[in-house]
């Protein structure tokens, strides 16, 4: 980030997320399990460039006076997670003053948004699409449903992949800002604890510095059967959908590669999901004000839990006419918008994503055989 927007915007924008950070991990406190969060989050690399852009990134960290995330060299890195293909990390985890990076159960955090909003009088209604958005002569809109119609003088359209384009809402008022990219996500049938821990050592959730294909995983308790956990496997985003089927045998081969563990004793995938996320062209959100009344944000990216807490906290500073800087800080982020033209929109995101795709599997086969090399050496070497 630093690179593409300078040292201010990009520490500002760091503060901004970190700090967004302690109001999600305080949400989730409010509930006795607090929605099963587990503190660290553990990206690594899979090939020596990604390798030595995590060491480039942890001493831009450290000379921003960021104390959130430390360096875990590729002798640490069993530690949290046991696995041969990792060369090393960065271990998000917090600071002194409480801000902690981790993962959650995403359906109570959702529940525990949703009722803080309606305990200070937000009405929810489900079921109830938009279909249009009308401006009055009077001031607002009319927002209208299969279900009513609302008079409103604000209106936040952020629904990120499932946006329906609302009549009233053209290109030129709200720009196709993402295209939908499809992510899949595997899960073991449960796991026996010590098993479970050999291959997740430490609570940390992990992911790979991947631009293309990237991983990501974490350990989940099962709740029918304590002491027992699933392991969830993901990644394989793809734009072509028809994908979808190899896209889930690549993940699994991946999963099964980097735990062994997994084949030794058995160990079945039983549960397959996956979904589309909002991609933007530089997989940071987009936050736009087109219209007086009219607020967008969309492109989280895969990255939302956070970052949909910080944006929908700008939105409403500025609907408060709270001047706290953050709407405009984040507007600067912002990347060009696709073509309102479906194809050519799936074009561009192609002509984007195809040479990221080829240099990472070229740094893969690279890797493979660095590896494979030191296999043949050390076979060779006299007992």
């Amino acid at each position: 980030m630093r690179e593409t927007f300078g040292d201010n915007l990009a520490i500002s924008a760091w503060h901004l997320t970190d700090e967004t950070l302690k109001k999600v991990f305080n949400r989730a406190a409010m509930r006795p399990d607090k929605c099963d969060f587990s503190p660290g989050v553990l990206l690594t690399a899979k090939t020596l460039p990604q390798a030595e852009w995590i060491e480039e990134e942890i001493k831009q960290f450290e000379e921003a006076g960021f104390k959130f995330a430390s360096y875990i060299p590729k002798d640490r890195i069993k530690d949290y997670v046991n696995t041969d293909l990792y060369l090393n990390g960065i271990l998000f985890k917090g600071d002194e003053e409480g801000r902690q990076y981790g993962h959650l159960n995403p359906l109570k955090y959702t529940q525990t948004v949703a009722k803080l909003a309606h305990d200070v009088g937000a009405e929810l209604f489900e079921h109830a699409p938009v279909k249009g958005v009308e401006a009055l002569e009077e001031g607002g809109y009319l927002v209208t449903t299969p279900e009513g119609a609302v008079k409103a003088k604000n209106v936040v359209l952020a629904t990120g992949v499932n946006f329906m384009r609302p009549k009233g809402i053209d290109y030129d008022v709200v720009p196709r800002t993402n295209v939908p990219v499809q992510t899949v996500i595997l899960a073991t049938e449960p796991i026996p604890g010590k098993l479970a821990r050999e291959m997740v050592p430490g609570d940390a959730c992990f992911c790979d510095a991947s631009d293309a294909a990237m991983n990501y995983g974490r350990l989940i308790p099962e709740p029918d059967k304590p002491g027992y956990f699933r392991l969830t496997f993901g990644g394989a985003d793809s734009l072509a959908q028809i994908q979808t089927a190899r896209a889930v045998k690549g993940i699994e081969k991946e999963m099964r590669e980097m735990f062994p563990q997994l084949d030794r004793e058995g160990i079945k995938v039983e549960k397959v999901w996956g979904g589309n996320c909002d991609l933007s062209k530089t997989a940071l959100p987009v936050l736009i004000n087109p219209l007086p009344g009219i607020y967008h944000a969309s492109g989280f990216s895969g990255q939302g839990m956070v970052n949909t807490a910080l944006y929908g906290s700008a939105i409403a500073d500025k609907i408060l006419g709270k001047d706290t800087g953050k709407f405009e800080t984040l507007q600067q982020l912002n990347s060009d918008s696709y073509s309102a033209n479906k194809i050519l929109a799936w074009v561009q995101a192609a002509r984007t994503l195809f040479p990221v795709a080829v240099e990472a599997r070229k740094e893969q086969k690279a890797e493979n055989a660095r590896r494979a090399e030191q296999k043949n050496n050390s076979a060779a070497k006299p007992v």
